[in-house]
């Protein structure tokens, strides 16, 4: 499911990443389990559980499409270096957005509560930033889908910080696709969500599970 969210048309037609091609697929791919460990870090012991489930099907699902591309040896140097790739980029969209999410803590359960997601004054440009090194190569001549594509982060980022902490740990969630219906990026687009799994989007997103 998280693999359908990241072939919406949005990526595709909006921002030009190819839909058959592993290296673009991966870097989304790498995207939205980011979004979704993001949100379960708020969600204490349980969220921790989730999210190494989440990861562990994640890598499970790399070294499917590895070997559906046809490598049929040294798989693990490309695991190892598939998963460098997703710590590396996890890491930037971090420090661009200064480590979102927080507030649980492994000891804590159930202590996650509603807030707006209120990001760096320069996070745009510094996730657009990160955004055009691990999504875009790096290619300049992007730079205006890298804002388009650091927007959409923003404002799932702010969705997800306002949705419950049983839809997340269930898996009823739903990204918006890239569509966001009024036109409106960033914080206050999210600002009404309350259950992922019964947000609609003009991008029609499928749901995308978390565990």
């Amino acid at each position: 499911k998280k693999k359908k969210n990241s072939t919406s048309s949005f990526f595709h037609t909006a921002l030009g990443l190819r839909r058959d091609n592993f290296a673009d697929t991966h870097a989304l791919l790498c995207l939205h389990v980011w979004l979704l460990l993001v949100r379960l870090r708020a969600e204490g012991a349980n969220g921790a559980q989730a999210a190494q489930l989440l990861y562990d099907f994640f890598s499970d699902d790399a070294e499917a499409r590895v070997r559906a591309a046809g490598v049929r040896v040294r798989v693990s140097k490309w695991l190892a270096e598939l998963e460098k790739m997703f710590y590396g980029a996890a890491t930037s969209y971090d420090k661009a957005l200064g480590s979102p999410g927080g507030g649980g803590g492994k000891e804590k359960e159930n202590s996650f509560t509603a807030r707006p997601f209120s990001p760096p004054a320069d996070a745009r440009r510094t996730l657009s930033d990160a955004l055009l090194r691990n999504v875009f190569g790096d290619d300049s001549s992007k730079r205006a889908k890298a804002n388009l594509l650091s927007d959409y982060v923003i404002r799932e980022i702010a969705c997800l910080a306002q949705t419950g902490s049983d839809a997340v740990l269930d898996g009823r969630l739903r990204f918006t696709g890239g569509g966001g219906g009024d036109g409106r990026t960033g914080a206050g687009a999210g600002a009404g969500a309350t259950e992922a799994g019964a947000r609609s989007s003009s991008g029609g997103g499928p749901e995308t599970a978390a565990a």
